[in-house]
């Protein structure tokens, strides 16, 4: 298993839709630029909860992922083992130098705190990884 949060069973690829349970549904699709999708699934849970009132526990929002930004779902081991960080051109903020472990999953700066995948999955975020995607890579 690349993520702890990808459980797609090979007899049902889409069964992660009957996880999308709130009453809003949100799907937002991302090919290439991870953070701005970690960005805009913070948001439309924040906005919705401080400007109109709706409960985070009311949305289902999923991140689905191709292209290059299946990166973003990977276990850090994973990402030292295939290089992905010299693969996908991603430095790590704290060295400069390219990442060895995915920095999706913590806190980055310049961006809201809650953006990042851990956070996310905790308010009840879905991500999905392209399987198309996954074999190509």
């Amino acid at each position: 298993m690349i993520g702890w949060w990808l459980a797609a069973s090979p007899a049902d690829p889409d069964a992660w839709i009957d996880r999308l349970k709130g009453q809003q549904k949100e799907i937002i699709h991302v090919h290439q630029y991870f953070m701005t999708a970690l960005v805009d699934a913070r948001n439309m849970l924040a906005n919705a909860r401080d400007m109109y009132g709706v409960p985070e526990s009311q949305h289902s929002i999923a991140v689905v992922t191709h292209g290059p930004a299946i990166q973003g779902l990977f276990r850090d081991a994973l990402w030292d083992k295939l290089a992905l960080g010299a693969f996908y051109k991603v430095n790590d903020p704290k060295t400069g130098a390219p990442a060895t472990r995915n920095i999706y999953l913590t806190p980055q700066d310049g961006e809201p705190p809650d953006a990042a995948v851990s956070d996310l999955m905790k308010r009840g975020v879905t991500f999905v990884v392209c399987n198309v995607a996954l074999r190509n890579l």
